[in-house]
């Protein structure tokens, strides 16, 4: 299987590389938001999204500029972390400019404005 289901994205990345680097949402909270009831939030490590990238390469080919990074709030990852799963996606798919990933009011506002930029200098857009 190449995702855990359910997978959500924004309708405007209808033509994006779903690459999940978590699965279910941090804050899983929100009470208009069914999206990952019944989903255990966790976030893969640099092995699993390896692995994940190498079943995608081969399921989609390599020919992808754009990225969202799933599931829901895969900005709460430490920033470390998220900059090197970011790495490994441009490692696997060099052609991709622009990411994009799901992150919670919680998550940005527990980023420094450093974290921030480093993010947005890798490309993290939306």
């Amino acid at each position: 299987m190449l995702y855990s289901e359910p997978l959500f994205r924004p309708p405007a990345e209808a033509d994006s590389l779903i690459v999940q680097v978590s699965e279910g949402c941090a804050y899983n909270r929100c009470l208009f938001c069914p999206m990952y009831k019944g989903k255990d939030f966790r976030v893969h490590s640099p092995a699993e999204i390896a692995a994940h990238l190498r079943k995608l390469d081969i399921a989609f080919g390599p020919d992808h500029t754009r990225v969202f990074l799933a599931d829901g709030d895969a900005l709460v990852m430490d920033t470390a972390d998220f900059l090197a799963a970011m790495a490994q996606v441009c490692s696997a798919f060099p052609m991709v400019r622009r990411f994009s990933a799901y992150g919670s009011v919680f998550s940005l506002a527990a980023k420094t404005v450093d974290d921030l930029l480093k993010l947005k200098a890798a490309g993290l857009r939306t």
